[in-house]
């Protein structure tokens, strides 16, 4: 996000925005909600992803999701704009996406593939445990 050429680098600057919390006792907390959002967010039967932000209640059966809570709009966007290409080569870093190889984003997907079924396996234990 400290090059020009990034999608949301004006967006970083101007927010503030940080993904390695030094200060914090787990400094990649950041990078842990920000994940946790996207596979949460798979689930949410919403249009668009700036409702996954609204409060209270929708025009469905159910209220909006209320993402705010965890982690600012701005936050998440930045960190979907970036998180694929994490384990990639450089050179795909600033390219548009439709001119990069699938195989680029599959060390992203396994990752959060990894995380979703840690997340699975929690829940499986906690409804076992009621």
């Amino acid at each position: 996000m400290s090059d020009s050429r990034a999608t949301y680098y004006d967006t970083v600057k101007k927010d503030k925005i940080i993904f390695y919390d030094s200060s914090a006792a787990d400094p990649d907390w950041m990078v842990r909600y920000c994940c946790l959002l996207m596979i949460a967010s798979a689930t949410e039967v919403v249009n668009g992803i700036d409702n996954l932000w609204k409060s209270g209640p929708s025009v469905g059966c159910h209220a909006y999701p209320d993402f705010s809570q965890y982690v600012p709009i701005n936050y998440c966007k930045a960190f979907a704009s970036a998180a694929p290409y994490c384990w990639s080569p450089e050179r795909y870093w600033h390219k548009d996406t439709r001119d990069v190889p699938s195989e680029v984003f599959l060390p992203c997907l396994q990752v959060l593939i990894k995380i979703g079924g840690e997340l699975s396996k929690q829940f499986s234990c906690c409804l076992m445990s009621q």
